[in-house]
């Protein structure tokens, strides 16, 4: 398996990370890395040996496999930041490590960036418990105008599809509430009603179709 090349090296967050590298964060991966890399004082290079069985590999398994354990720590499902031919050629390897340390960091990042976002669906569902059957996506919550209303800053109807999976028109009888409650919720929260600057609370159930296994919930705004 040949890795993928994913960091642009002339990427400003690029750059930037690398100006803080720490000496500690080299001294680091050149350990764990220390079978595939030699150091000398301050000349740091790519072990001949492994070189050749690069090559011999053409450019594959064994060589990528140990950026995978410095930069994913076994954890093969997400991409590395370089393919074993440019390590292989690598002519600066302190930039292979910059790289590591860069798509590490970056692979942080994003898992604090999914945690965070596990959590708050996690906060979501306990609060509204009609989300731990019911799917509500961004793209099928949509605003529209009746086509008399020119004024682009106001809208007349709003939108929901929700996917209902396998449960019957009698269980979502019996959950009305629940889900009206988990709809108008994704409703508050989608940038597309947000920007009006107005409360759920003007909208008003018109009907609601079921569709296979969607149901489509319709509103109007109330009358004042």
């Amino acid at each position: 398996m040949i890795t993928k090349e994913v960091i642009d090296k002339n990427s400003k967050k690029y750059k930037e990370y690398c100006e803080n590298i720490t000496e500690d964060e080299i001294n680091e991966a050149l350990t764990v890395l220390s079978k595939y890399i030699g150091r000398e004082g301050d000349d740091i290079f790519i072990r001949d040996k492994y070189k050749k069985e690069a090559r011999k590999m053409k450019f594959a398994d064994e060589f990528a496999d140990a950026i995978y354990d410095f930069v994913e720590y076994k954890n093969p499902t997400c991409h590395t930041a370089y393919n074993a031919r440019m390590i292989s050629e690598e002519k600066n390897p302190l930039e292979l490590i910059h790289m590591a340390l860069y798509k590490r960091h970056s692979n942080r990042q994003t898992y604090a960036k999914n945690r965070e976002r596990a959590e708050k669906v996690k906060k979501q569902k306990k609060e509204h418990p009609a989300l731990e059957y019911m799917f509500i996506r961004e793209s099928g919550i949509i605003v529209s105008r009746d086509i008399d209303n020119p004024n682009e800053n106001t809208f007349d109807f709003v939108s929901v599809e929700v996917f209902k999976g396998t449960y019957s028109i009698e269980f979502i009888k019996q959950h009305r509430d629940e889900i009206m409650d988990a709809v108008l919720y994704k409703i508050s929260k989608s940038r597309k009603f947000t920007k009006f600057n107005v409360p759920v609370s003007i909208l008003k159930l018109d009907k609601i179709r079921i569709i296979g296994c969607d149901m489509i919930l319709y509103f109007s705004i109330k009358e004042l």
